[in-house]
């Protein structure tokens, strides 16, 4: 409801406060096939909150249905209802849907900039940056399926509820969990943000990320099984 309400405010404001500045600065932003000193602070002070509040809004709106998404799949019994997947096939699915959404969402992100003049005319072509996205997300999704398979190794029985942690291993518990809750913080403050971006189709993603980091941490720190198992 906060998500909906703050895209329909975002909806009821221009996208500039003097549009005819906006389009002269747009018209004649380039000089010499580079745009002209202080075009995009120029550009920017004329732009109101009309983009990033409705992007904002439907990153929460596309939170709120990821975060009921995971529950309705991996709700369990626990403390927080949650848990893990019940194998590994489905941790190297939900990371490469993670990656392939990401990506999706930054590629449509220069696609939304570009319609919106947010490129000067002298560099209004996303072809370069589209392909540097695509050699960049085939090098980090290769990388993630060696670093995912070597980590899986690792792995106890499944599923187990997530934020496992180890009484009777408390260093144990601190080392794996100090790192994967380091690299949880960067995906939140990159999620946090992207979110009022051109690139809030990357919302979802961000938290399949984060469940996938926690997913893997309780994997790593569940109990041993039973030699009967």
């Amino acid at each position: 409801m906060i998500g909906g309400a703050t895209f329909l405010f975002g909806t009821s404001l221009p996208v500039f406060t003097d549009y005819d500045a906006a389009r002269e600065l747009y018209l004649n932003g380039c000089d010499a096939h580079a745009p002209v000193a202080g075009y995009y602070e120029q550009m920017d002070a004329l732009r109101t909150w009309r983009h990033p509040l409705m992007q904002s809004g439907l990153s929460l709106v596309l939170a709120g249905l990821t975060l009921f998404g995971l529950y309705a799949v991996f709700g369990g019994t626990g403390e927080f209802g949650m848990r893990t997947p019940k194998g590994r096939p489905a941790y190297f699915a939900l990371g490469l849907a993670a990656l392939l959404l990401s990506w999706f969402a930054q590629a449509v992100s220069l696609s939304i900039d570009l319609d919106r003049m947010e490129f000067p005319m002298c560099a209004d072509s996303i072809g370069i940056p589209l392909m540097g996205l695509f050699y960049a997300f085939t090098i980090l999704i290769a990388a993630s399926l060696v670093v995912g398979l070597l980590l899986s190794l690792g792995f106890r029985k499944l599923p187990v509820a997530l934020f496992q942690w180890r009484k009777d291993q408390p260093v144990r518990s601190w080392l794996i969990t100090i790192p994967f809750a380091l690299i949880g913080l960067v995906i939140a403050l990159l999620g946090i943000l992207t979110a009022p971006s051109s690139a809030f189709l990357g919302t979802p993603a961000s938290l399949l990320a984060l469940y996938l980091v926690e997913a893997t941490r309780s994997a790593l720190l569940a109990p041993a099984p039973k030699a009967s198992e």
